[in-house]
């Protein structure tokens, strides 16, 4: 596999994955199972265009692809008041009742 055939191949799925990331969470909580599988997909990429030295500047493509994906993924989300409020005068005293034996 050459390096331009990996790029025309996947560049279609890293510009779909890529606007998954910068688009607004609604269309991202839409689409999860999408993003998932992409970003399962690109990670590969990354794996395949290390492994086959190809150039860094592909490389940087998809390792700040999958950085987003990952903050994405496993970042941790602000708590605003609204949420706040909300665990500790239902969720939390919900849960108490629910597992106070």
């Amino acid at each position: 596999m050459t390096e331009q055939n990996f790029v025309q191949r996947r560049n279609q799925i890293w510009n779909t994955f890529s606007a998954l990331t910068i688009g607004n969470r609604k269309e991202l909580k839409k689409n999860a199972v999408k993003f998932i599988s992409l970003f399962r997909e690109i990670t590969q990429d990354l794996n395949t265009a290390k492994a086959n030295n190809f150039d860094p500047v592909i490389i940087e493509r998809l390792n700040a692809l999958v950085y987003e994906g990952n903050q994405i993924l496993y970042g941790q989300h602000a708590w605003t008041f609204k949420t706040l409020l909300h665990f500790v005068s239902k969720t939390f005293p919900q849960k108490i009742r629910l597992h106070w034996r």
